[in-house]
């Protein structure tokens, strides 16, 4: 990850983070008071200008619970999640054509031989397949 990927990612996490903190606190000071920092530390976490360290993160997290974790980090999470599951859907089908291609050229011989290599859906497919008119 570039330098610049790096301070943008943070920057939006930062974003984040503020957000969440505007909405669960009234001001600054009520956020200085919960984590024990300076006022003009917390207006920096509210306003979004800057990532806390681990010490006020610790304490961020111990004043909000998991909703803060949740509020910061799952819009990162759920489209990495979305592509790699995609991926994932699209190398397995991959796979299947290749093994269902092997199979082929294997030959009728072969293939009784080789059944205990496919997985449960391979198998299922094959059937279906072998059935359809």
């Amino acid at each position: 990850m570039t330098d610049w990927t790096m301070q943008n990612t943070e920057h939006e996490l930062s974003d984040l983070l503020g957000d969440f903190l505007r909405r669960r606190t009234d001001s600054a000071k009520d956020l200085a008071r919960l984590i024990d920092c300076d006022p003009r530390t917390a207006e920096g976490f509210r306003a979004g200008r800057y990532w806390p360290g681990a010490r006020h993160w610790r304490l961020i997290v111990r004043a909000f619970g998991r909703d803060v974790w949740s509020a910061v980090f799952e819009p990162e999470i759920d489209p990495v999640l979305a592509r790699l599951t995609r991926e994932q859907r699209q190398l397995e089908e991959r796979l299947y054509e290749i093994q269902a291609r092997r199979r082929a050229v294997e030959g009728p011989a072969q293939r009784v031989a080789s059944v205990e290599d496919w997985s449960l859906d391979e198998r299922r497919r094959d059937l279906f397949e072998e059935r359809a008119p």
